[in-house]
């Protein structure tokens, strides 16, 4: 009996071998084989042709990362990956926080993953972090586009860096705030600040010449995204900026015993309760202008303000005794037009006003203003006010400026009224949005009275300043 009993273990013992080793023999059979090959971002964009497609497996691609994530101005989950130089790019959302940096070259498998349409914009979405790989540090070049360019052809440069040479940049009050306006001599296009940025609400310069940013798409709009305040080049390399008014020496036109900044006026609840300002355009008939002066004027190259024309109605008295008076009627906003008057004394000269036309009571507006430096930048400003050029000779300012440095005594700011004339052209240079450069119109301010007669008086207030300089 134990003869059979352990011949019969044997022989169990010997079965289970050998299907054993047969299990085994088949484990390459159930291991994938399939190959990951690169693909070019373009071809993988060129894949889409639905809201969610799957991409097939052994799949992956690389680029660079051309998106700052520090700077706050993305999703802390999303980069923008530009595959090199002059091809294209892709937004990629991770399913978690990423930490990839400007410069940093990827690899990531995207085999079996989610390529979406989302607002219009062709991108990888709910990737795992963990697909991603670096390989090593570069960095893109940004490509030279014109406006009109970049919205012509966005789905191509959708997720790439580019560069525009820029005439102006307006928006958010002169801050990085909200949706800015880029503009060039061939258009213009939107460029968003996400609350949170890191230079959210800095002031921004007004000489800008030129921005580099990603192409976005959102919808039907084509915006270039700057990634952080180093996007935007300038001449300006000091912004000091005055909202307590110190900075520089403030006053009237003529010697008011009470003239100091003061809290918004109850009927501008506009303003914020907690700063002062400084309230001008008090006198009838466009006197009561507000002067800037001191040694900070000096070597000022540029210089803003923010200006909020008030809702006030009554008799400027009411707003400080000294002022010799003057009615203040409703605004009518389909016939009335605040216009606003900048000049910039230089002492032996005046440069021709500056005026700044705008359409409303209660909302602030930033005014922005360069300062002539070269002959060349006078003799710009004087033949745009309507001088002739042999008039210009004729006044001598050639020589005068070749042998001298002009320096900045005072600006005066406040209500203008000019006469029509050949003096002002007639068509106004005004820019859109909330952000006015260097405007010139002819049109007087038309605030009429409850007897039908046009005046001059609208007081306006003055908020936070901001000087430029170059060094």
């Amino acid at each position: 009996m134990k003869v059979k009993i352990k011949s019969l273990v044997a022989a169990t013992i010997l079965i289970l071998g050998l299907s054993a080793c047969k299990k085994n023999t088949s484990l390459p059979d159930t291991i994938s084989t399939v190959e990951v090959k690169a693909i070019s971002i373009a071809d993988l964009k060129g894949l889409s042709n639905a809201v969610s497609f799957k991409v097939p497996d052994g799949r992956k691609i690389s680029g660079v990362v051309i998106s700052d994530r520090e700077a706050k101005n993305i999703d802390n989950k999303t980069v923008v990956l530009q595959e090199a130089p002059d091809k294209s790019g892709i937004v990629i959302n991770f399913e978690g926080t990423q930490s990839f940096s400007v410069g940093d070259q990827l690899e990531i498998n995207i085999s079996n993953q989610n390529l979406a349409q989302i607002n219009g914009e062709v991108v990888l979405d709910k990737i795992p972090v963990i697909n991603a790989k670096k390989t090593g540090t570069t960095s893109i070049k940004p490509k030279g586009f014109t406006v009109a360019e970049v919205i012509s052809n966005a789905k191509a440069l959708d997720g790439t860096l580019v560069k525009i040479s820029v005439t102006g940049l307006s928006g958010g009050n002169g801050n990085y705030s909200g949706m800015l306006t880029i503009r060039d001599a061939s258009g213009q296009i939107s460029s968003k600040i996400l609350p949170g940025a890191v230079f959210e609400n800095k002031v921004y310069p007004v000489l800008v010449n030129g921005i580099t940013g990603i192409v976005r798409i959102d919808g039907n709009i084509t915006r270039i995204d700057i990634r952080n305040s180093e996007d935007l080049s300038t001449s300006i390399t000091r912004l000091v900026v005055d909202e307590d008014f110190t900075k520089m020496t403030y006053g009237m036109d003529v010697s008011w015993k009470n003239f100091t900044a003061i809290s918004p006026l109850s009927a501008d609840n506009n303003l914020d309760a907690s700063k002062k300002y400084f309230y001008g355009g008090l006198e009838y008939q466009g006197s009561g202008g507000f002067i800037i002066s001191g040694t900070g004027l000096q070597g000022l190259k540029e210089m803003s303000l923010d200006i909020s024309y008030s809702k006030f109605t009554g008799n400027v008295q009411t707003i400080n005794k000294d002022f010799t008076g003057g009615m203040v009627y409703s605004f009518n906003p389909a016939k009335d037009i605040n216009q606003l008057s900048v000049e910039l004394d230089f002492g032996d000269f005046t440069v021709p006003f500056l005026f700044y036309k705008i359409k409303d009571v209660g909302n602030l507006h930033t005014i922005a203003l360069q300062i002539p430096k070269t002959e060349a930048d006078f003799k710009k400003e004087f033949l745009l006010s309507g001088m002739s050029e042999a008039d210009y000779i004729a006044g001598g300012f050639p020589d005068y400026l070749k042998t001298t440095v002009p320096h900045l005594a005072r600006i005066i700011v406040q209500n203008g009224v000019p006469a029509f004339s050949a003096n002002y052209p007639a068509t106004p240079q005004e820019l859109e949005g909330n952000k006015f450069i260097n405007t010139r119109d002819n049109e007087p301010q038309k605030t009429t009275t409850a007897a039908g007669v046009t005046v001059s008086t609208r007081p306006f207030a003055i908020g936070k300043i901001t000087y430029g300089y170059e060094k």
